[in-house]
């Protein structure tokens, strides 16, 4: 294969395509093996839902699978992840039961199993389940290698041997010392497998040197002046080797040199940082540290290609694929995937939380209502259960929570970090009150007494202090090593845990492995309980305050009489191969009968006290679990964890329900694979079987239930109607009923039977594919390109139980993901069929504008508005000036009032005829706009009548207009009974009949849909521009001057108070993931000027809409450009419109509000402009 040839890769289970390259001097591939989307049942549900964690330490290790889908990287985090390429998602967390830090990963031949090496051994993984299947007890490893065959195991030891393993028998068949000195770990070390696997090379004392594999008898080392290398390669035929160092072409036949490669004077001293044979051996890449790459003909060893990679990060570890177009690169934090033919950043596998994943502590309020927790990027968050969603998140980026303890109130909590600080916390508000103080070193333990009044803080310090929780002043300290012993000959140190007794005299303390009782009123200690054999974790008291529980890394429990001290009981773990990273932490259940205690192998185990029987086992956490507590009833356990989750366990079925967050973003999500979550979910879990991963969006339409998931946690009966309502009503919008959800049905599959790539003036992609209904019949299918529709919002019709279709798709710059699915007629979709194509396009792209502002209007009782033409206007000459910067063309088009008909925006598509793909389109409006309750046909009794200057009633329907008419709507339930649809008022309409003589929303995004240009930004400078609550708004007068609502009411040009009538409820329904759209109409990004409950302003001191003002001041405005890349992004530009919106009405009216939102038509688009001279 010639460098620079596409190739594509088949995934047969996911429909994964990879098509890489830039160019191609042969015909192009075409692909013929079948791929199709898996059918799997809807219950049980087939899919793991897995957090997107990244690495929280040094990333040691980095290699890519033999088929160039997957990748493996390894850290001091002690986890190996397994990372789905395509995308950058986390699939898999392979931590069972890893105790030390991972220096080597490998695949094996078949792609199906891993292995690692660590402080603690080898160990074979299956990649398909994440589960452990053999751990070589070698020590540490630091090199590691399958044979070509995967039969063996070769392992290089930190102690120097090279030992030789079955891969199915953990007994080593062959071992021999390579290494003359003490160990390996400082050299550069490394073992391997030749390609026909009859000898061994290794690298122990900065030499190659070979061995027979069947026996371990050295045969040589490498020529009279050997290599001294840090990487090495085989090509595929096993005549040469290649190492890093001198750089040349070793004959492994003879073990002589064969060719040298010769770089230019730039790269001939610099070190190379990864190297590797192209499949058919034919060529050889190198890549510099200066961030050349070198492609050579191994032939001749004359170079034929190179390139230079942009903005290079430091590298730490680099990994090139098989077919060399892509090369994975870790800086030791984080992996980003580049392109080899341009030296471009492709992605970046950083993971949501990377570097501070995790939850480190956690706490229940009294009433199991509200939960707490401190996660490792160092927040406080507040979950309200009884409203199924995170309430408030409060920073603390001084230092990570290591604990928290919430007060008998549920009023306040307090916690404990790195930073050395003890804070008191209001949860009502989620406000700091107070720090009460700090210690010395990290604050590691946390609790508050019974009755309150107290809080007692333990740290690494080795002290403890207690708090006044009502003035906050220090009581007492105790020093644990320099305190009075009271004749008690114990070797105190670190505080790991703490708890008050039932009556709140005296504190139980972990220190290292015995719990000390400490008296509140002497400050001394009482006595010491002995028995453990290293730390104590974790302390619980029974209710009757009569004995206490303590877990510890000694992996056993032990129950306690806290009359005597006397040991009662050890319940024993199990068997954690002498790990120095194991946890026990054990809690009692409310009766006081059983206990819960957490073990390192991340599992739940449910103990009888009485009988010191195992009742129950409970798993499903992938990381180590840090608290665990049971609810008041004693009906459920909480657990908490590094795998950055806080489970709900049901002791009666073992179902769990899971809460994860990072940053504002949520998501709780269920053992049986519902889930709720922010509107920006998406990115903080993948869904994953086997070796497959996709986009939770992908399951929305049936597993986004955030009712389910609210009746779970026990909210209120409203709150679950009003989320059943909501997705009653998603299933409406989309033409399906809940009946038609079964537990034998069966989702449709899509099939890719060949795709080819087309070469012309542009570059296509031709793709034959085949549709399979296991169900009902089929209705229709859609391709998206880059999370943009191609065919609309219905998609491209089929019919019957089996379809076949063949498609052609222009490719534009970068990186194309393309995705396929079918539905049925039930709207059953199927799982979505991938390729990602990364194609190159020097064709600079051109930028269309449409621009609608209407404020005169022909209807005299319609209120004329001073700016929103202008606004068009003026935007026009905005994009217009970015021509030649960053765009070959600039076409605009303004209507402007008397132009702004149905007719005309309606036709207005045409202007858009020679639009390309890789364009850009953006759409405006301006003027009027309005809900309608399209449900309505006449003002129900009760139901104030619009005042407006003809003082004329609506009879053919009923508006939602702010200060003007009220519906006697009082629960979000009743917003979900009514059909609210938006319509933006043209010049023409007449307000006695919206419905019939404005444009609807769908009719605007008309305009949006089956256009070639596939980045597409609508703008609505509109009031209630927003989805709307249907609340509709109390409009009063403030006395501003000067500031107008773009609203029909007369009364707006006094100034605005805004005050939504549902507020609480609409807030609790709005930031949901059951907000988003997911037939994702046009593909658009959808920025409106207002929330659903707001008006839009405009004002004489801007001469224009603030929205409008704001976007023409983002692009003259540096600070705009928030990663210096030279360009304003579309979530830069969000993001500062957002900010500046807000600040400008209240600049004017304190009393105005106005935030401009997104509503996510196309959840994961970004694209940018250029910076614009800033003409204010």
């Amino acid at each position: 294969m010639l460098l620079g040839c596409p190739t594509i890769r088949l995934l047969a289970a996911a429909a994964i395509i990879l098509i890489s390259g830039l160019s191609c001097v042969n015909s192009p591939p075409t692909i013929q093996p079948e791929i199709t989307a898996l059918a799997t049942p809807f219950t049980p549900f087939p899919l793991e839902i897995r957090t997107q964690l990244g690495h929280t330490n040094y990333i040691n290790t980095l290699t890519v699978s033999h088929d160039g889908l997957h990748a493996l990287s390894g850290s001091n985090d002690k986890a190996i992840i397994l990372w789905d390429i395509a995308t950058g998602r986390e699939m898999r967390r392979l931590t069972e039961p890893l105790l030390s830090f991972v220096y080597c990963v490998e695949f094996s031949p078949d792609d199906k199993y891993a292995l690692s090496g660590s402080y603690d051994g080898l160990r074979l993984w299956d990649l398909a389940t994440g589960k452990q299947i053999i751990h070589y007890k070698v020590g540490l490893v630091v090199s590691s290698n399958f044979s070509s065959d995967g039969r063996r195991i070769l392992a290089l030891t930190g102690e120097g041997s090279i030992k030789i393993y079955d891969r199915d028998n953990p007994a080593v068949q062959l071992s021999v010392k390579a290494w003359a000195g003490e160990d390996c770990q400082s050299g550069i070390s490394w073992v391997s497998f030749s390609p026909d696997n009859k000898k061994v090379f290794s690298c122990t004392d900065n030499r190659v040197k070979t061995w027979d594999s069947s026996t371990l008898i050295p045969i040589k080392t490498f020529g009279d002046k050997p290599p001294e290398p840090k990487y090495l390669a085989f090509s595929p035929d096993g005549r040469y080797v290649l190492p890093s160092y001198p750089i040349a072409l070793w004959d492994l036949a003879t073990g002589k040199m064969s060719k040298k490669l010769e770089p230019d004077e730039a790269n001939r001293y610099k070190r190379i940082v990864a190297m590797r044979f192209s499949e058919d051996g034919s060529q050889v890449m190198t890549i510099f540290e200066t961030g050349t790459t070198i492609s050579w003909d191994v032939e001749s060893g004359k170079e034929i290609q190179r390139s230079t990679f942009e903005s290079l990060p430091k590298i730490n570890r680099i990994a090139l694929c098989p077919d060399l177009h892509f090369s994975l690169i870790s800086d030791g934090k984080s992996i980003s995937q580049w392109d080899m033919a341009t030296g471009t950043e492709l992605r970046r596998f950083v993971g949501e939380t990377t570097g501070s994943a995790g939850v480190f502590s956690v706490a229940m309020t009294p009433d199991w209502k509200g939960l707490v927790a401190g996660s490792g990027d160092g927040s406080l968050r507040y979950w309200r259960l009884d409203n199924a969603k995170l309430a408030f998140r409060y920073p603390n980026p001084a230092g990570l929570i290591n604990s928290v303890a919430i007060a008998p109130n549920g009023l306040f909590s307090v916690t404990g970090s790195t930073d050395n600080e003890v804070k008191l916390w209001g949860l009502e508000h989620g406000n700091l009150i107070r720090t009460l103080g700090s210690h010395r070193l990290s604050v590691d333990a946390v609790a508050i007494s019974p009755d309150g009044r107290y809080a007692a803080s333990g740290s690494t310090d080795e002290t403890i202090k207690l708090w006044d929780l009502s003035s906050g002043s220090c009581l007492a300290s105790y020093d644990f090593h320099k305190g009075p012993r009271d004749g008690l000959q114990v070797n105190f140190s670190h505080v790991h845990s703490l708890a008050f007794t039932r009556d709140s005299t005296n504190i139980l303390v972990g220190v290292e492995d015995r719990m000390n009782i400490w008296n509140i009123q002497s400050g001394k200690v009482l006595r010491s309980c002995v028995g453990h054999t290293r730390n104590i974790l974790s302390i619980d008291t029974s209710v009757d305050g009569k004995y206490a529980l303590t877990g510890s890394e000694d992996m056993n429990v032990r129950l306690w009489d806290l009359a005597t001290g006397r040991c009662l009981g050890v319940f024993g773990g199990y068997d954690n191969e002498g790990g120095v990273f194991d946890e026990t932490r054990a809690v009692f259940s409310p009766d006081g009968k059983s206990f819960a205690a957490s073990y390192s192998d991340k599992s739940i185990w449910l103990w009888d006290i009485a009988t010191k029987d195992r009742v129950k086992i409970f798993t499903g956490h992938s990381d180590r679990i840090i608290s665990i507590a049971f609810s008041p009833e004693g009906k459920s356990i909480m657990s908490a964890s590094r795998d950055g989750t806080v489970r709900i366990w049901d002791l009666a079925t073992s179902s769990w329900l899971a809460l994860s967050a990072v940053g504002n973003k949520w998501i709780i999500f269920t053992s049986d694979g519902y889930w709720d979550g922010s509107a920006d979910c998406s990115s903080l879990v993948a869904m994953v079987i086997g070796l497959n991963s996709w986009s939770i969006d992908q399951f929305a339409t049936w597993n986004n239930r955030p009712d389910i998931i609210a009746s779970r946690l026990d909210a209120t009966p409203e709150l679950i109607a009003d989320l059943k309502r909501a997705f009653e009503k998603r299933l409406h919008r989309m033409g399906l009923r809940e009946t038609d959800i079964k537990s034998e049905y069966r989702a449709p599959t899509t099939t890719i039977v060949s795709a080819t790539r087309v070469i012309t003036a542009q570059q296509w992609l031709s793709l034959d594919l085949r549709f399979v209904a296991n169900g009902k019949p089929l209705s229709a299918y859609q391709i998206y390109s880059n999370d943009v529709p191609l065919f609309g919002v219905a998609g491209k019709p089929l019919a019957g139980m089996f379809a076949t279709a063949t498609e052609r798709i222009e490719l534009v710059n970068g990186a194309n993901k393309i995705e396929i699915s079918c539905r049925d007629l039930a709207g059953v979709e199927s799982y979505r069929a991938n390729l990602v194509v990364n194609w190159k396009d020097d064709t600079i792209p051109n930028l269309y504008y449409i621009g609608f502002g209407v404020s005169d209007y022909i209807d005299p009782t319609i209120r004329d508005l001073k700016y929103a033409a202008k606004d068009a206007r003026d935007l026009s000459a905005l994009f217009k000036g970015m021509e030649g910067q960053g765009f070959g063309k600039v076409y605009t088009k303004t209507y402007e009032d008397g132009m702004v008909t149905k007719e005309s925006v309606t036709t207005a598509k045409s202007f858009l005829a020679e639009a390309r793909p890789c364009d850009i389109f953006v759409l405006f409006i301006s003027g009027h706009g309005v809900y309608i309750d399209t449900s309505r046909k006449k003002v129900e009794s009760g139901v104030s009548s619009i005042m407006n200057n003809s003082g004329g009633d609506l009879t053919q329907s009923e508006a939602i207009i702010p200060g003007e008419i009220v519906l006697p709507l009082t629960t979000v339930s009743d917003v979900f009974k009514t059909e609210l649809v938006y319509f933006y008022l043209t010049a023409d309409a007449q307000l006695d009949n919206i419905a019939d003589t404005a444009l609807s929303f769908d009719e605007v995004d008309n305009l949006l849909q089956g256009i070639q240009p596939r980045q597409k930004l609508f703008l609505m400078d509109t009031c209630e521009s927003g989805e709307s609550d249907g609340s509709g708004l109390d409009i009063s007068s403030t006395g501003a001057k000067g500031i107008y609502a773009r609203t029909i009411s007369k009364d707006s040009m006094k100034g605005l108070k805004l005050q939504a009538s549902l507020g609480t409820n609409y807030a609790i329904m709005k930031d949901r993931w059951i907000s988003n759209d997911l037939l994702r109409r046009s593909g658009a990004i959808v920025f409106s000027s207002s929330r659903g409950n707001e008006a839009s302003l405009e004002a004489d001191a801007w001469k224009q809409g603030a929205f409008t003002y704001a976007i023409i001041t983002a692009f003259g405005d540096r600070s705009t450009d928030q990663d210096k890349d030279g360009r304003i992004s579309t979530n830069e530009l969000r993001t500062y419109v957002e900010d500046l919106v807000p600040r400008l009405v209240s600049s004017i009216d304190p009393s105005a509000q106005q935030h401009p939102t997104v509503d996510r038509d196309n959840i994961f688009a970004s694209f940018g402009f250029p910076f614009t001279r800033n003409r204010r």
